[in-house]
């Protein structure tokens, strides 16, 4: 089903390659390159993300109980 989806969109798929599919590596692609010449952008991005994460709580792990729960582990001694 991937390989129709792929072929419906793109004309061609890499694996299961029929005759009539268009060559994949015949597709020339355009590159860019995205540059911050002062990095004032870059410092801006990891500013935010060192505040989101201030923000954010540590992270939370569960383990799967017999009964079809999920308890947070630490949240009881016997499922550490």
């Amino acid at each position: 089903m991937g390989d129709a989806a792929l072929r419906g969109l793109l004309g061609f798929v890499l694996e299961s390659r029929r005759p009539d599919d268009v060559d994949p590596f015949g597709v020339h692609l355009h590159g860019f390159r995205v540059a911050d010449p002062t990095g004032r952008e870059a410092a801006e991005r990891e500013a935010r993300t060192r505040q989101v994460m201030r923000r954010m709580r540590p992270p939370q792990r569960f383990r799967p109980m017999p009964d079809g729960q999920w308890r947070e582990i630490g949240e009881d001694p016997e499922t550490r």
